[in-house]
């Protein structure tokens, strides 16, 4: 009897008062059991949503918007539940709110600002989960896109985890916002005595002998200038692209096709050099006799 009276005590035992109202154990169990219930429901919610989304064939993003959307609401109401058993109005919170907005000042104005880039990302939909996208030079795969950081996975198989402001902030390529159609092209220099529409015609017939140039558009080429030694010709052709190396392999491979394809027809490339012209030999001829 003494054990249970002695649990009993404890389990309504007084806290503190709040607002006219004691605050009792058993009321901070319960509180911290609807908490956690909440959030086992967060996840199950979360869960469901995916899923019934899933059937009906929405787009990732989409999907992962939503099921956010579910575990913050399903969070946010248990702890309204959570707060109103322990009598805790939310006025009460207006003193925190200040202290919030004098933190945002000094530490954690940051954290704030990536939150707010999460929803805009959510929302506006720049980058879908699945996208292929460049930034800082590192080139990925999109695999998540939380509330406050973004997960892209690169092509070295490494992971890299980018605040959501970098992503909205500065120069983003999204290699897959509309499709992987892009226009390539390669810079071809050629010797001054070079016949420039023949060897414009040979270019283009070498270039479709690529597989990964595709038909349409044409090809074609532009007479770009005339360098110190070199002819300059831009050879512009389509392809289809999921990330930069693809763009580069295909370069490659038309850079071989073009070459070979000139140097049969006999086409010089250029190469830096010097053309020195005597313009009075006579004169020089007469300085050195004298010096002999």
């Amino acid at each position: 009897m003494d054990f249970q009276n002695n649990i009993s005590e404890i389990y309504n035992y007084g806290l503190l008062t709040v607002k006219g109202h004691e605050l009792r154990v058993n009321q901070v169990i319960f509180a911290l059991v609807i908490l956690g219930i909440g959030f086992l429901l967060a996840h199950i919610f979360s869960k469901m949503s995916r899923r019934s989304l899933e059937a009906l064939k929405v787009s990732d993003n989409t999907m992962h918007f939503c099921s956010k959307m579910i575990w913050i609401l399903t969070v946010g109401m248990s702890a309204l539940i959570a707060l109103e058993i322990i009598h805790v109005p939310l006025s009460s919170f207006s003193f925190i709110g200040g202290c919030l907005a004098l933190g945002i000042g000094f530490g954690i104005k940051n954290l704030i600002n990536n939150f707010v880039c999460g929803f805009i990302l959510l929302g506006e939909r720049p980058i879908k989960i699945g996208d292929v996208v460049e930034i800082e030079g590192e080139i990925g795969v999109v695999e998540n896109i939380g509330l406050r950081c973004t997960k892209v996975h690169t092509e070295d198989n490494i992971h890299i985890i980018y605040p959501n402001s970098k992503l909205l902030e500065e120069k983003l390529i999204n290699w897959s916002y509309n499709n992987h159609h892009i226009l390539a092209y390669i810079v071809v220099g050629l010797a001054y005595e070079s016949d420039t529409r023949k060897a414009s015609d040979k270019m283009i017939e070498a270039v479709k002998q690529c597989k990964a140039v595709e038909s349409k558009p044409e090809p074609f080429v532009l007479f770009w200038e005339y360098a110190a030694s070199t002819l300059i010709f831009r050879l512009y052709f389509p392809i289809t692209a999921n990330c930069k190396m693809d763009k580069w392999k295909t370069q490659s491979e038309v850079r071989h096709l073009v070459f070979n394809a000139l140097r049969d027809e006999g086409f010089v490339f250029a190469f830096p050099q010097l053309d020195v012209h005597f313009d009075k030999p006579e004169e020089l001829e007469k300085a050195e006799i004298a010096k002999s």
